[in-house]
């Protein structure tokens, strides 16, 4: 009898115990991850009235807009390795489709899914999560069904109508989209990590009904129906209306040809295949936006907002024709670099940043947003502190890579700021765009003396690296503990250019979160230009336009509020 209720009691304790780890499990957020197969920008929340999106635009006023996202490399594989670990392509050594994921990473790295599971949470996906490497990533369950066609075709773009589904719901990102909401609906004891993969990808086979929401409904035309540009009965809307970019004369020629894939052809269709061409893509995006639109409907009927988060992201833009006749992706150029870039989580802002920030940024910013400790060989900044305040102080500048396996392997490299856009190529040259008052990246101002500084602090920047511009307290740290040694517990800062023409940027190691006070003394120690910013513990970046200040030596002098210190500078005009 006494050894009957001892295990009885033995068993209450175990089945409270195992009830009360569920439950604190449970409160952690949900993860609903969506990745889209060569999104680029060109749709209605960025501008482009062709590609309506009504359900991106949705799920935006539940989250934070990066609307400066760039991915890390412009091809699948490598990207969203990148990706799902959180190290950026030298670190992976995943420059092509082919390499194995694992090739420098090891088979004990974890990625995102096998670093959740290891902290209780269910992990499942829904479609494609990775290229040709999905077998390397191990999840609790994979859903089989959505029979991603991978087509032998060139370096150019097709489209046809896809004449077997006659819904969104018959095709494979529909049929991914429906397993999932049947698995959100089931009840769960455990937090989970549910990841759905929907395509935007070459070749663009929408179905009708999608290719019929754009383009001139009162006018029609016979479509083709498969690769071959095969034409039956189907008929659709004709293209006229189409935007195309207006690209001025001769584009190309202050581009190195590097930077202009040479390995493949440089394809310019006639305008109205072109735009066709872009019809093709434009429907597709508005298909994957029915797929999205499903899903958040579900979350409002489940009531889920406040225990998910969700993530929306690309794996790399795409060309769409643009700089005569480039297509696809594997440049430097916004249109392959740029992404859309959405996070919606419980508890912090909604809105658009204008920061810049990066797809290898998202592996942080989920650890930390449910709690886990980030891996300390993460290569990414948890994005938190933007979620919190879209307008902090952050990163300077963002950083990609393409290879050009034809000429020796030559490693292009990228580097983006808030305004302007630098790509070196090694001896075959370089490129400088002023992205603001060019968005298009028509002219190549590499060589035009009056942007000589620019492209010096862009050149600084490429060789600083990415590591000395992480904004988080963990790069800080060992900064802020060599300031503790000195004698002087003055706020640490530095600027640069130093002489320059009056555009000066400020870095400022923040000891804790703040205003501090930026002063411009002329050198009888009266104040010209007084300046209030925010700081956060770690690196901030703050941008100083002197350029009505005439030729002199002057101080700066930065106040944490406790302290002050003065450095001296040189402005020549």
């Amino acid at each position: 009898m006494k050894k009957i209720l001892s295990y009885s009691l033995l068993l209450c304790f175990l089945l409270n115990h195992f009830n009360s780890q569920a439950q604190r499990l449970q409160k952690k957020p949900n993860v609903l991850f969506i990745a889209v197969d060569d999104l680029s920008i060109a749709f209605q929340a960025f501008g482009n009235p062709d590609a309506p999106t009504p359900n991106f635009i949705r799920m935006m006023q539940h989250g934070m807009l990066f609307k400066t996202t760039y991915c890390q490399f412009p091809l699948c594989s490598p990207s969203r390795t990148v990706v799902m670990s959180g190290k950026r392509p030298d670190a992976t050594g995943v420059v092509n489709n082919e390499t194995s994921i694992r090739t420098k990473l090891g088979q004990n790295y974890k990625f995102i899914p096998e670093y959740f599971h290891s902290y209780g949470y269910r992990t499942e996906r829904y479609g494609k999560m990775m290229c040709t490497s999905e077998k390397e990533i191990s999840w609790d369950y994979e859903y089989k069904g959505t029979g991603h066609t991978r087509w032998d075709l060139d370096q150019a773009p097709y489209y046809w109508i896809d004449t077997i589904p006659k819904d969104e719901t018959e095709t494979a990102g529909g049929r991914a989209t429906d397993a999932l909401i049947k698995r959100i609906k089931q009840p769960v004891s455990t937090p989970y990590f549910y990841a759905l993969g929907l395509l935007t990808h070459n070749p663009f086979t929408p179905i009708l009904k999608s290719w019929n929401k754009i383009g001139v409904s009162r006018e029609k035309e016979l479509l083709p129906v498969d690769q071959y540009g095969t034409i039956t009965d189907v008929r659709g809307n004709r293209s006229t209306n189409i935007i195309l970019p207006n690209t001025p004369e001769n584009d190309t020629k202050d581009i190195p040809e590097i930077a202009l894939k040479k390995d493949q052809a440089m394809i310019q269709y006639p305008h109205d295949e072109w735009q066709r061409i872009r019809h093709g893509y434009y429907a597709e995006i508005t298909e994957m936006d029915v797929h999205l639109g499903v899903v958040l409907d579900e979350l409002d009927r489940l009531g889920l907002w406040n225990n998910t988060v969700v993530v929306f992201f690309s794996d790399h833009g795409l060309h769409m024709g643009e700089h005569e006749g480039l297509w696809l992706k594997g440049t430097l150029f916004e249109e392959a670099l740029r992404v859309p870039f959405v996070i919606c989580a419980p508890g912090k802002k909604t809105g658009i940043c204008e920061r810049p920030v990066e797809l290898v940024d998202i592996f942080s910013t989920l650890a930390e947003l449910c709690g886990l400790p980030t891996p300390p060989e993460q290569q990414g900044s948890s994005l938190v502190p933007l979620l919190e305040s879209p307008k902090a102080p952050w990163k300077e500048a963002i950083f990609s890579q393409v290879t050009r396996p034809d000429d020796g392997g030559i490693m292009g490299r990228s580097v983006r700021t808030e305004q302007l856009h630098y790509n070196f190529w090694e001896q075959y040259g370089e490129e400088l765009y002023d992205i603001q008052n060019d968005p298009h990246e028509y002219n190549n101002l590499a060589y035009d003396p009056t942007y000589k500084q620019a492209l010096n602090h862009m050149q600084h920047l490429l060789k600083q690296g990415w590591q000395a511009l992480i904004p988080s307290a963990i790069a800080a740290k060992s900064e802020i503990a060599v300031s503790e040694l000195s004698v002087s517990s003055s706020p640490s800062f530095s600027l640069y250019p130093n002489p320059s023409t009056g555009k000066i940027n400020v870095t400022y190691n923040g000891k804790s979160t703040g205003n501090i006070l930026l002063r411009v003394l002329d050198m009888e120690g009266r104040s010209l230009v007084s300046k209030t910013e925010q700081a956060i513990t770690g690196i901030n970046t703050y941008g100083l336009n002197l350029s009505n200040v005439k030729e002199g030596i002057y101080s700066l002098e930065l106040s944490d509020g406790n302290l002050k210190k003065q450095k001296k500078f040189v402005i020549e005009k």
